[in-house]
């Protein structure tokens, strides 16, 4: 991990951040979230694009499954990154795990866990009660798995547009 990208944004690489990177994300979430007949790569995509949005935010989980700050950068390649966080952006500033309600604490640790668990790697539930011999999750496991998802992408966006309020890009 490092602590910094490689290169800062320009003032127009931000302006374009602000413009089309975050947006695009959030209607990525909003289409997926809202579809009628909501399929496993729906969750998978809301789940994937809002654990990206936390990384952006500074938020991660720990081992034991807890909320904490993630100031580091993906290595994209040997001591580099293009990762952008919210500092990247001028006036932006990480999320505080301290400044989280108890409920958005659980909410994101739920979506963050889910998320890493069940749509960032391939996983096969040895418990029957969540996914038989087939593989598909079980119905009540899916309906748990969708409420869970739903509300952790939908609070991270929320999160996300707020700390945008104190970006600064002219």
């Amino acid at each position: 991990m490092v602590n910094q990208r490689a290169h800062p944004l320009t003032p127009d690489e931000q302006k374009g951040f602000i413009a089309h990177h975050l947006p695009g994300r959030f209607a990525a979430i909003d289409y997926h979230l809202k579809r009628p007949h909501r399929v496993y790569g729906d969750l998978a995509a809301a789940a994937i694009f809002a654990r990206a949005l936390c990384g952006f935010l500074g938020l991660r989980v720990d081992l034991g499954g807890k909320l904490t700050s993630d100031k580091n950068y993906f290595e994209h390649a040997r001591k580099q990154s293009w990762e952008v966080k919210i500092t990247d952006l001028a006036g932006g500033q990480f999320l505080r795990v301290g400044n989280l309600s108890a409920h958005q604490k659980s909410v994101l640790e739920k979506g963050l866990r889910a998320t890493n668990v069940e749509f960032a790697h391939l996983t096969f539930w040895t418990d029957t009660k969540k996914q038989p011999a087939d593989g598909r999750a079980t119905e009540s496991s899916r309906l748990a798995q969708s409420a869970i998802i739903e509300e952790f992408a939908r609070l991270t966006v929320c999160l996300c547009q707020n700390q945008l309020k104190q970006v600064t890009v002219a």
